[in-house]
């Protein structure tokens, strides 16, 4: 009986401290896992601050902030459920997947958020990066001239189909009339392999390619009348005296420099009006007003441009200083578009938009006209216009695009860095630009009044 008793209680303390080792197990466990949910909590929090933080450093503005600080209150919240869970044995594990579960929900959410702000702070760098890389480019695009008139490739609806025939049948076509020469492009090539005029009075002889420009409607063309000296009319020798002339359909004013822009642009029009000036010439006829002889063309008692605008209704006048020496002389105008061509009229059947008069001086006084082409103001001009031509094209830019190749390779040097300097090469662009111009203007020939 002992024995069976002795048994019966020693299972019993087997029970009990089996049951007793179970508790302490699970106990453990639960420490354990409270011990993983805390830390697990801990580690979100940190991670959470950490994400808001640079969520906060990167967004560099409020609404990362807040989202900062969001992420953090979620992440404190986590913890206290963490918390909870530690004092509740039994859901331990239940509560550290939660806890776990809410803090990778607010890291997940943090770097969501971090991701969002450091996003909108890139796309707002971006867009200023895009803004100044804009405004350079508007800044180029403004000293380019990027219409259809500047490409090199002629353009479909510029091609002239009137040149495509001689004229030798068809309309109007008679016989003794000569052959036109033709091209299926404009003669944009014509000028080829020759002497190019290039802007320059060249004396023995180019070729220029230059367009002729816009021509005026037939009830606007150019007409002038010489109103001083008239025909026959007698002046005095070696005394001033004005010649005055009036002019129809000319915006007179625009007057170009002869000595580097002589034929280097179109004709053209405003308000349907031809952009020119005028000029007035005088030579000697010889002993006679009306000699059988044509005249040297390059021989001249008096010549001036006269590039103002007049009374603005057409009428212009020029000074001949200093008179004339006795002789027969005969005035005439030379009507020009802004760069010195003869003015190009719609139709060929028309009056004359120039004028000349014939009249007489007399008396003992006077010499050669400063003006004249062997006078002291027309060789200097005539000096002038050969000192260009020797230089070659672009004398008078010489030094502007020296000026304008430096600012270039500064400004691609600047390209070279980041967007963010895109403003400051604009501003080194217009300066270099405008130093440019400076040194075009210091580079100019003197301007005189009296050359073509």
């Amino acid at each position: 009986m002992v024995s069976a008793k002795l048994v019966y209680a020693a299972t019993l303390l087997s029970l009990a401290l089996a049951a007793q080792n179970d508790n302490n197990n699970n106990a453990a466990k639960g420490a354990v896992a409270n011990t993983g949910a805390q830390a697990n909590a801990k580690q979100g929090q940190q991670n959470n601050a950490n994400n808001g933080a640079n969520a906060a450093k990167q967004g560099q503005n409020n609404n990362a902030n807040n989202g900062a600080n969001a992420n953090a209150n979620k992440g404190n919240a986590n913890n206290g459920n963490a918390n909870a869970a530690k004092a509740n044995n039994g859901n331990a594990n239940a509560n550290t997947n939660t806890a776990t579960a809410n803090n990778n929900k607010g890291t997940a959410t943090a770097a969501a958020n971090a991701n969002t702000a450091t996003a909108n702070a890139a796309a707002n760098n971006n867009a200023n990066a895009n803004n100044n890389n804009n405004a350079a480019t508007n800044n180029a695009a403004s000293n380019t001239n990027n219409n259809a008139a500047d490409s090199t490739t002629l353009s479909a609806n510029a091609i002239q189909s009137g040149s495509f025939f001689d004229g030798q049948s068809g309309l109007g076509a008679e016989a003794g009339e000569a052959a036109s020469t033709t091209s299926q492009n404009n003669f944009i090539n014509f000028c080829a392999g020759q002497t190019l005029t290039n802007g320059l009075q060249i004396t023995t002889g180019s070729c220029n390619g230059i367009v002729m420009g816009q021509i005026p409607a037939k009830n606007q063309m150019i007409s002038t009348v010489i109103t001083f000296p008239q025909d026959g009319a007698t002046l005095t020798a070696g005394q001033d005296f004005n010649i005055t002339l009036q002019v129809n359909n000319l915006q007179a004013g625009a007057f170009t420099n002869a000595d580097a822009t002589y034929y280097a642009a179109p004709q053209q029009l405003s308000n349907g009006i031809v952009v020119g000036h005028t000029h007035v010439t005088v030579q000697d006829m010889g002993n006679s007003l009306n000699p059988t002889t044509p005249p040297d063309p390059t021989q001249f008692a008096f010549f001036k441009g006269i590039n103002d605008a007049g009374n603005g209704k057409g009428g212009l006048s020029a000074q001949v200083a200093g008179g004339l020496p006795a002789g027969n002389f005969r005035l005439c105008t030379l009507t020009s578009a802004a760069n010195h061509q003869p003015v190009i009229m719609p139709v060929a059947q028309r009056g004359s938009q120039d004028d000349c008069t014939r009249f007489t001086v007399k008396g003992n006084g006077g010499t050669t006209n400063e003006a004249a082409n062997n006078g002291d103001k027309g060789e200097a001009a005539a000096a002038l216009a050969q000192s260009a031509v020797d230089i070659g094209p672009g004398a008078l830019t010489a030094t502007a695009a020296a000026a304008n190749t430096a600012a270039t390779a500064a400004a691609n040097n600047n390209n070279n860095n980041n967007g963010g300097n895109a403003n400051a090469a604009k501003g080194q662009n217009n300066n270099a630009n405008n130093g440019g111009k400076k040194a075009q203007r210091l580079a100019r020939f003197a301007r005189r009044t009296f050359v073509a």
